[in-house]
């Protein structure tokens, strides 16, 4: 019992990140955000864009924008389009390195 309440009180240290999708494990929302959120839910997608709403966490207003591009892609005008495909461009380029080491490893691990 001891030990299971030693491993449950580790605090553990994760790595900030600058990408807003990861810091979603930096805390929770606030009530106020979280009724925002609701809005947000029961908005037609096509009105997300013009929604004004005020959050308390700066996170939420790029988590908005990424939902609308990863969920509604149609509602983006063209500047947002631009905006949308070079985040998804460098997503990419930032994590190609590291996943093709993990397909050679892959390989290697399965060849007979």
């Amino acid at each position: 019992r001891e030990k299971l309440i030693g491993l449950f009180s580790i605090e553990r240290q994760f790595e900030k990140s600058d990408d807003v999708d990861t810091q979603l494990y930096d805390g929770f929302f606030s009530p106020a955000d979280r009724a925002a959120m609701d809005i947000i839910r029961e908005t037609d997608p096509n009105n997300l864009a013009a929604l004004d709403i005020e959050f308390d966490d700066k996170r939420i207003k790029p988590l908005l924008f990424r939902y609308r591009a990863r969920n509604f892609p149609g509602t983006l005008d063209e500047q947002e389009q631009r905006r949308w495909a070079l985040h998804c461009r460098e997503v990419f380029e930032s994590q190609i390195e590291e996943y093709m080491l993990n397909l050679e490893n892959l390989v290697h691990e399965h060849e007979s």
